[in-house]
C-alpha cells in the first residue's frame, strides 16, 4: 500500500490490516490517528515484533509514527489473542 491509501484507511481498517500482517503477535493492538501521524499501543514479547508493527503501520498507511507505545513483556504468560 502507500500514500494513496492514507485518506481511505481509518484507524479500524489499519488495525485490521496490522493484525493480519503481524499474525496476532501484538496483543491489545490499538492504532490512534493524531492529525497526520500514528500512535501504536498494545504489547508483545519482543522488540523485533514492536519494530515490525511500526514498519507495517507506516507502509500500510503512508503516515509517520508519532509514538510506538507498544510495550514489550518477555514474561507475559497470557495469549496474545
Amino acid at each position: 500500500m502507500g500514500q494513496s491509501n492514507t485518506a481511505a484507511m481509518n484507524e479500524i481498517e489499519l488495525e485490521t490490516t496490522l493484525r493480519r500482517v503481524l499474525l496476532g503477535r501484538v496483543g491489545d493492538l490499538q492504532v490512534e490517528l493524531h492529525g497526520q501521524e500514528l500512535v501504536l499501543r498494545g504489547w508483545t514479547r519482543s522488540y523485533h515484533v514492536k519494530q515490525l508493527a511500526q514498519h507495517a503501520a507506516m507502509e500500510a498507511s503512508g503516515l509517520p509514527i508519532r509514538a510506538n507505545a507498544i510495550e514489550v513483556h518477555w514474561d507475559r504468560g497470557q495469549s496474545l489473542d
